[in-house]
């Protein structure tokens, strides 16, 4: 069993690494007020387009629409394109969202949660939206750079799973080849040893 020790530290520690997942509650953003809408902007390191704004769906009597976890929710109310990127355009992954539309604007509708990576669009999930709240996602694994919601105008959005570091878009050769040697190099000091 020492022989695997070190094999079992290095893939902790290797898989720890690659791990930076969160949920986005918008609960800590720093402008969320009740009774108040503020522009996201940058906010959990990600970049929120100028369409995307943080609004209180439950303190507020004006617009109680309540909320999946938390007072404070994602509102379009603009029209348009919502647009997510990480603050340091690298690479990510969606995990998943609760939606609904706000108040009984254009509801039941249909809408797309859309993945880019380099301008290229990698995946597209269809989704319908109604005055519930509804989960929806993950939609794949893949490496995106860019998350649009186009979800049509007033919508509101909660819980936003977003991760980096969480894929291998291409696999690393180093890596892969030094777990693939210290597996054969574990297996030979046992089979020596039992040998």
């Amino acid at each position: 069993m020492k022989f695997f020790k070190p094999l079992l530290v290095l893939l902790t520690v290797t898989t720890a690494s690659l791990s930076d997942a969160g949920v986005i509650t918008f609960d800590d953003h720093p402008l969320a007020t009740q009774n108040g809408v503020r522009g996201i902007g940058n906010y959990a390191g990600f970049d929120f387009s100028p369409t995307l704004e943080v609004i209180d769906t439950v303190g507020s009597p004006s617009w109680n629409y309540g909320s999946v976890s938390g007072d404070f929710t994602m509102l379009n109310n603009y029209g348009g394109v919502g647009v997510v990127r990480d603050e340091n355009l690298a690479d990510f992954t969606f995990d998943g969202l609760w939606a609904r539309t706000w108040s009984n604007y254009n509801t039941p509708r249909t809408g797309y949660i859309r993945g880019f990576n380099n301008g290229t669009e990698i995946w597209t999930s269809i989704i319908n939206l109604t005055t519930s709240w509804a989960q929806y996602g993950p939609v794949s694994g893949l490496a995106i750079d860019e998350l649009r919601l186009d979800l049509g105008n007033y919508f509101l959005v909660d819980d936003l799973a977003l991760n980096e570091g969480t894929f291998s878009p291409v696999p690393d050769r180093g890596l892969t080849a030094l777990l693939l040697g210290s597996c054969l190099l574990g297996l030979g000091f046992v089979r020596r040893r039992l040998g």
